[in-house]
C-alpha cells in the first residue's frame, strides 16, 4: 500500500503516504521459517480482509502482522492494520472476533500501541486493547514508527528467545540486546542467522547487506543504541 486514508476533525478525507514494506517482507518471511509447521501465511495481495478475518476466526496460537497500521485520532474505532489494496482491519471490526485461543498477538507496524485520550472511556480504546478485549493473552506493539532494519532485527530476535523464555522476557532481552550491541556483534549474530539451515534467500541477501554495512563501522560502536531504534516496542496483556 502507498496511502492510508483518515478523517480529519472537519470530517474530510486525508490521505497520508505509507513507507516501503521490503523490510517487512524479510522480517515474515524468517519468522516464517522460525516458527515451522503448522502455519498459515498470507501474503501480499492475498491479505484481503475476508482471507485474516477467516483466519482468524479458524483459531491460531500466534498472529504475527507485519506492515503498515494507523490510528485514527479523530475516529479510534476506525483505526486500522491495513491490508491488501485499499482492505482495512479496524478495531471497530476487530472487537467482533473471538480470540481466545490466541496466546500472542505482534504488531509489528507504526504507533500500533497508540490510544487516544479523548476514548479512555471507550471499550476499545486502540488495536492493543481491542485484541486483548478478545481474549488474547499478550500483545507487542510499538509507539511511534520504527527503522526499518532495526524493526527486522528486534522482531527475529525476538522470535529467536521466546523459544526458550516467556514472551515479557524474551522482548526485555531483545530490545536490551540491541541498545549495547557493537557493529561486531552484530556481524557475528548475522553470520549466525545465515548460517541457520533452511533460511529464506531473501533473508540471506539482508544479513549480507547489514554484514557489508556494519562492517564500514568501528567494532566497537554501537549501531542502534539510540532509543529510538528500540524502545519503541512495548508488550502488554498476561
Amino acid at each position: 500500500d502507498s496511502v492510508y486514508k483518515e478523517i480529519n476533525s472537519a470530517g474530510e478525507e486525508i490521505w497520508i503516504p505509507l513507507g516501503s514494506l521490503s523490510y517487512a517482507l524479510i522480517e515474515s518471511e524468517y519468522i516464517s521459517q522460525a516458527i515451522g509447521d503448522p502455519l498459515h501465511r498470507i501474503a501480499d495481495a492475498a491479505a484481503t480482509k475476508d482471507q485474516v478475518i477467516n483466519a482468524l476466526t479458524q483459531g491460531c496460537e500466534i498472529f504475527h502482522f507485519t506492515g503498515h497500521a494507523g490510528y485514527n485520532f479523530n475516529s479510534p474505532k476506525q483505526s486500522a492494520l491495513c491490508l491488501s489494496k485499499d482492505d482495512r482491519l479496524t478495531i471497530e471490526e476487530l472487537v467482533k472476533i473471538p480470540l481466545n485461543g490466541c496466546r500472542l498477538v505482534c504488531l509489528s507496524a507504526c504507533e500500533t500501541g497508540i490510544t487516544g485520550k479523548q476514548t479512555i472511556l471507550d471499550e476499545y480504546v486502540g488495536l492493543v486493547s481491542a485484541f486483548l478485549s478478545q481474549g488474547v493473552d499478550t500483545v507487542v506493539s510499538t509507539l511511534w514508527q520504527v527503522q526499518s532494519a532495526a524493526s527486522a532485527i528486534i522482531m527475529m530476535e525476538f522470535y529467536r528467545r521466546r523459544q526458550n523464555l516467556d514472551d515479557i522476557t524474551a522482548l526485555h532481552e531483545t530490545t536490551h540486546w540491541l541498545r549495547s550491541a557493537t557493529a561486531q556483534h552484530l556481524i557475528i549474530w548475522c553470520e549466525t542467522l545465515k548460517a541457520e539451515k533452511d533460511q529464506p534467500r531473501r533473508v540471506i541477501r539482508f544479513l549480507k547487506a547489514e554484514i557489508v554495512n556494519l562492517s564500514t563501522l568501528e567494532e566497537t560502536a554501537k549501531p542502534y543504541s539510540d532509543p529510538y531504534h528500540w524502545a519503541a516496542y512495548t508488550i502488554t496483556g498476561a
